[in-house]
C-alpha cells in the first residue's frame, strides 16, 4: 500500500509519549512560580525604597542636620552678640550722659560755692575797712546788716573824715577814678555815684558839710 509523503513525519503514539518524557516539547510552567516571581520583585523594589530612605535619613542626620545646626548656632550667637553690643552701646550712652551731667551739676555747684564764698568774702571786706578806717572816728558808722557804711564829714577842712574816705576807697579796692571825680564834684553837681566789683559809692560835697559818701555792699 503506498504511504502519504508526510507518513513517516508525524509520530506514533509511542513516539509521542517518548518525547513528552524526554523534553522533546517544553511543558508549561506552573501558575504558582509567575506569582512568587512578581512577589519577589514587589518586596525587593519596597525593600530598595525602604533603604534608600533609611541610608537618606542617615546621611541628614549625620552630615546635614549638624550642619544645620551650627549654622543655626552661629546665626544666634552673631544675634545676641549685635543685641549685646546694642544695648552696651546703649547703656554706655546713658552712662556717659549721665556722668557728663553729673560732672557739669559739679562744676556749677563748685563755682557757686565759689561766688558765694567770694560774696561774703566782700561783704566782710567791707565791715573790715570800716573797722579799720573808722577806728576812733564818729563821723564813720557801719549799719546794722554790715552792708553800708557813711562817711559823714562835718566840713570841707575835716582832714580825718578825707583821711577815712581816702582808706576806704583803697580797701575796698576802687578804681582811681573815683577819688579823681569825688575832688571834682562841687556842690552844684550833686548826688554822684560809681560802681565797681561788689560794691558802690553815692557822693555829695558842700563847703559847709564837706565830703558825705555812702558805700553800698552790691552783692
Amino acid at each position: 500500500m503506498t504511504q502519504s509523503p508526510f507518513t513517516n513525519d508525524l509520530p506514533t503514539g509511542g513516539e509521542s509519549q517518548s518525547l513528552a518524557l524526554h523534553g522533546g516539547a517544553p511543558a508549561p510552567a506552573p501558575a504558582g512560580r509567575s506569582e512568587r516571581r512578581w512577589l519577589s520583585w514587589v518586596l525587593g523594589a519596597i525593600g530598595g525604597l525602604v533603604l534608600g530612605a533609611a541610608v537618606t535619613g542617615l546621611i541628614f542626620g549625620l552630615v546635614v542636620t549638624p550642619t544645620a545646626r551650627t549654622d543655626a548656632a552661629a546665626a544666634s550667637f552673631a544675634e545676641g552678640q549685635k543685641q549685646g553690643f546694642d544695648d552696651g552701646q546703649k547703656q554706655g550712652l546713658v552712662d556717659g550722659k549721665k556722668a557728663a551731667l553729673d560732672e557739669i551739676h559739679s562744676e556749677q555747684q563748685a563755682e557757686q560755692a565759689a561766688a558765694d564764698a567770694e560774696v561774703q568774702d566782700a561783704m566782710d571786706a567791707l565791715g573790715s575797712a570800716a573797722k579799720i578806717c573808722g577806728d576812733g572816728l564818729k563821723t564813720l558808722t557801719l549799719s546794722n546788716d554790715k552792708a553800708s557804711v557813711m562817711v559823714d564829714s562835718k566840713n570841707q577842712d575835716d582832714d580825718k573824715s578825707t583821711t577815712a574816705i581816702i582808706c576806704m576807697n583803697m580797701l575796698l579796692g576802687a578804681p582811681d577814678s573815683l577819688a579823681s571825680k569825688m575832688s571834682d564834684t562841687t556842690a552844684m553837681a550833686g548826688a554822684q555815684d560809681m560802681s565797681w566789683d561788689h560794691y558802690s559809692a553815692r557822693w555829695t560835697f558842700h563847703p559847709d558839710n564837706g565830703l558825705d559818701v555812702i558805700y553800698e555792699f552790691t552783692g
